[in-house]
């Protein structure tokens, strides 16, 4: 669910640059709000405490630190393409949420069938991050 979001993101973002051209231009390169950038740093990869006790249970504990550095090194490079694309296809007028920016296309069902599966992605996934959690609290 969460990738049918991040496809529909991009293909709009990229109608967008079609139309509009690239507007990284308008965005500041460090703006007085770089507490933010910090806070949502920490937010993106909050789950590391969660997968540390997963190590005892693996195949091959040896190698576990190697998955979990390319999968950390993966998501920030993810990161940090999605957020750059996402700024130039909608610059300053980008909202927090990126799914509210497709309310804003002409096919207003495809934005609100996006917006139902990745809330219905985060109520399957929480089963998912409360288990682990519950194995560290016994």
């Amino acid at each position: 669910m969460i990738l049918v979001t991040i496809v529909v993101v991009v293909i709009f973002g990229a109608i967008e640059l079609r139309k509009n051209g690239s507007r990284l231009h308008e965005i500041k390169l460090i703006e007085n709000t770089y507490a933010d950038a910090l806070s949502y740093s920490v937010y993106a990869y909050e789950g590391i405490g969660i997968i540390l006790p997963i190590q005892e249970v693996s195949k091959s504990p040896e190698t576990y630190y190697k998955v979990v550095i390319a999968v950390i090194l993966s998501v920030l490079v993810g990161y940090m393409f999605f957020g750059q694309f996402c700024c130039m296809a909608w610059g300053n007028s980008i909202t927090p949420l990126i799914t509210d920016e497709l309310e804003n296309i002409q096919q207003k069902w495809i934005g609100q069938v996006v917006i139902l599966l990745f809330s219905l992605n985060l109520v399957f996934s929480y089963p998912l991050v409360l288990y682990p959690a519950h194995l560290v609290i016994e």
